[in-house]
Parts: C-alpha cells; structure tokens; sequence
C-alpha cells in the first residue's frame, strides 16, 4: 500500500506542476486521495488473487490487457450520454466511474448527474471497493493457504 501511496502522491505532485489545482480545501482533498486509496486497496485483492491464480506471466499479462476495456467503459473519458443507451449504463454503474465522480466532485469539478450511480457516486465510491474486497480477499487468502511449495 505504501507504492499506492507514493504513486498517488507523485501522480498528484506532476498535476500540481502542470497547473492542476483541487478545488474543496483540505478535507476534500484528504478525501478524495482516501477514495482513491480504498479503491487501490480493493483492486489489489483482483490482482493478488490473478497472481495467485496464474499458471505463468502471460496469464498475468492478459489480465493486464482487460484493465483497458473495464477503464474505458467508465466515465472517467466520456460522458455517458453520448453512449448507446445501453453502453452508457454499463460506464454509469462501472466502479471506476462511481470512484471518479466523486472524485471529482470532492475537488469542485462535479459531473453532470444524469442517472442514479452519478448523483449517488460518493455512497457507490465506498459500497463498490467495500465488495470487492469482502469478495475477493477470502477467496486469495484461501488460495494463498492452498499453495504448495
């Protein structure tokens, strides 16, 4: 966790240099770097459990090339209303989507809530890493404990 914390804070430190400024103050912005952080943490237990799962590196690189499809079907690059309906669903209820929303409206850059996942993206940003997690951490620690050496 302490890699996700630095990369968030030089990911951070590069936007400041390139003239990103947070709007919301401190509190929003403590916040906005825990959500971020909870959901790290939540998609750590995926990678851990592939990891563990993996009969070699190419699996691992497979799993690697998905991250991009599961990303773009979000709303973090564009607005869900330019989707075909149902595309646009999908990207509204993507984890992803719900963690970026209230990101961004934590920093003052609020997106135009157009359905239910966008104007609940706070409460989803939280409910969705909290599954992920319960889901999978169980399921890697059980692999993890099944492993011969």
């Amino acid at each position: 966790m302490t890699a996700s914390v630095l990369g968030l804070v030089v990911t951070m430190a590069a936007g400041l240099a390139l003239g990103w400024r947070p709007g919301g103050g401190l509190g929003a912005l403590a916040a906005a770097m825990a959500l971020l952080l909870w959901f790290r943490f939540a998609l750590l237990w995926v990678g851990i459990l592939v990891g563990l799962k993996a009969k070699g590196p190419e699996v691992v690189t497979a799993a690697q090339i998905l991250v991009w499809p599961i990303s773009l079907l979000s709303t973090v690059f564009i607005d869900p209303a330019t989707m075909p309906h149902w595309l646009g669903v999908v990207a509204a209820w993507n984890p992803i989507s719900a963690t970026a929303t209230a990101v961004r409206d934590l920093f003052g850059s609020p997106a135009i809530a157009t359905a239910w996942p966008s104007e609940h993206a706070l409460v989803l940003a939280l409910v969705f890493p909290a599954i992920i997690t319960a889901a999978l951490a169980p399921i890697a620690a059980r692999t993890y404990r099944s492993l011969s050496y």
